[in-house]
């Protein structure tokens, strides 16, 4: 609503235009979503959707056709919070061909490819993201097919090769639109020219979503496709690019209270209304296996330490650090979090810091020595809004607390980041389980919220689910659920929060 109200008349009229048009052509679309993660895109286009309806009363629809995920635990959260999937894919190549694995089904079955209308794809960035210490060796791997970047893309393009979706977007890292030498196009130009050999008109545009509304920074290249439109392409490269233009939005536009709850209280009645597990009272993250930190990190905060004054081994559990809550960090993350809370002073109400790259990193340009070695702080590791989040990202909160007796720290909690990136409180899940520790509390729970939508409750352990068929019974139940009293009298009407919140 906030992009299309930034619209000014003519283009609107333009765009009215255009959209009643595609809505004739298309009146339900069938999508798919490549290296889906948790599938906000879809959630997006039941927003457009909704938009389109009550601004202009033109109707088109997306139908979820498809989503492909090769990571199991963001397969299980795309069972869980779409619904109207239609079928759940494993790796990308499996959509370039007739018959995938659906694993909405256990076991998976094997069915038919669905047609395809509309193809979304981002693409792992891990061999070309500023992160990598590899990333100028990988310039060009798309066009060579080699690394995770180039050998990913491969997989999308032959799906796309395969179903000739009329619309497709796809997205990466900006770095994608450097050229280096000894090659005639950039990555992402070449990406163009690829398309364009397959009766695409094609486009590539760097994009921040920043001045879309998102409240931290990050800047993607993406790509737009469509086949079939008839007339010039640059005349239709400037009209896509105008309308782009046209929803921007001046950034910020939002402020940290629209994200986050500072309240200790407040956010603990929060996350119990939207029944995700929180972080408080979890204690040290013990890392899975397969999972290891570097044991270099203590010969780094050692001397940083010594340097500025700090006892180390740094005791998180001194009255010095009372401030901080450490739950749900690992031992090294623990460390950088006092260290730079302790070094930084404290600028703005609310602020972040990204505590997983290595100390560092962190410290690269924001500390100087003088020449007796002396340490200052040039440049605060803490920023008055996020960084940019990437699926490795650990964002850590301190903030001003309400009694002006000092300020608080923390790790971002599961459904601040989801508001982070878009994702609606009504959208989720309710009762939806991430670690096997929460199932006690979750069982718990459900009792209270069960019979709530009149929908089994997915993805829950055997004892909520035993909960569900004895009080809901066959044939579901949709209304509040009526309690025995106490000593057997009249029934209590008990309705779940989730109702009461519309």
């Amino acid at each position: 609503l906030a992009w299309h109200a930034r619209m000014q008349g003519a283009v609107e009229l333009e765009y009215i235009g255009a959209i009643r048009r595609f809505s004739e052509h298309f009146p339900q679309l069938h999508d798919a979503h490549m290296c889906a993660g948790c599938g906000i895109g879809a959630k997006v286009h039941e927003g457009i959707s909704r938009v389109w309806k009550s601004l202009y009363g033109i109707e088109a629809e997306w139908d979820l056709a498809v989503m492909a995920e090769i990571i199991p635990k963001k397969q299980r959260f795309l069972r869980l919070e779409h619904p109207d999937l239609g079928l759940l894919v494993g790796d990308v190549a499996e959509c370039s061909g007739p018959i995938v694995n659906d694993l909405l089904t256990e076991p998976p079955v094997q069915k038919a490819m669905p047609e395809i209308d509309d193809l979304g794809s981002g693409f792992t960035c891990t061999s070309r993201t500023s992160l990598s210490c590899n990333s100028k060796l990988n310039a060009h791997c798309c066009q060579e097919e080699r690394e995770d970047t180039g050998i990913v893309l491969g997989k999308v393009r032959d799906t796309v090769e395969f179903n000739m979706p009329a619309l497709l977007a796809l997205e990466n890292v900006v770095k994608l639109m450097e050229r280096t030498e000894g090659f005639l196009l950039s990555d992402a130009e070449w990406l163009v020219k690829e398309l364009e050999k397959s009766d695409y008109w094609a486009v590539c545009e760097p994009m921040d979503q920043e001045e879309r509304g998102a409240w931290h920074d990050r800047v993607r290249a993406w790509w737009a496709g469509a086949r079939d439109l008839v007339g010039d392409k640059q005349d239709i490269a400037a009209f896509f690019i105008r309308i782009l233009h046209s929803f921007q939005m001046t950034a910020p536009c939002y402020g940290v209270h629209d994200f986050f709850i500072l309240d200790d209280d407040a956010r603990a009645l929060e996350i119990t209304s939207l029944h995700q597990p929180s972080l408080r009272g979890t204690g040290l993250r013990v890392s899975l296996r397969g999972e290891s930190e570097d044991p270099n990190w203590k010969s780094v905060h050692m001397p940083l330490c010594e340097s500025f004054g700090i006892d180390w081994p740094v005791d998180v559990s001194s009255a010095g650090y009372a401030h901080i809550c450490f739950d749900g960090m690992r031992a090294r993350e623990r460390e950088v979090v006092a260290i730079c809370d302790t070094i930084c002073e404290m600028a703005h109400t609310a602020e972040f810091c990204d505590v997983n790259p290595k100390m560092e990193r962190l410290t690269a340009t924001n500390i100087e020595y003088e020449e007796n070695g002396t340490p200052h702080v040039k440049k605060s590791m803490w920023r008055s809004r996020p960084h940019t989040l990437t699926g490795s990202t650990k964002l850590v909160l301190r903030n001003k607390a309400d009694n002006s007796k000092g300020r608080t720290v923390r790790c971002v909690e599961a459904f601040e980041y989801m508001r982070l990136i878009g994702w609606h409180d009504n959208d989720l899940d309710r009762g939806h389980l991430h670690r096997g520790a929460h199932r006690a509390a979750a069982c718990q729970s459900q009792r209270a919220a069960v019979g709530g939508n009149g929908r089994k409750p997915r993805g829950q352990c055997l004892e909520s689910l035993a909960l569900w068929a004895m009080e809901v019974g066959p044939l579901g139940h949709r209304g509040p659920v009526p309690q025995e009293g106490a000593a057997g009298g009249a029934a209590e009407v008990r309705c779940p929060r989730e109702c009461q919140r519309g």
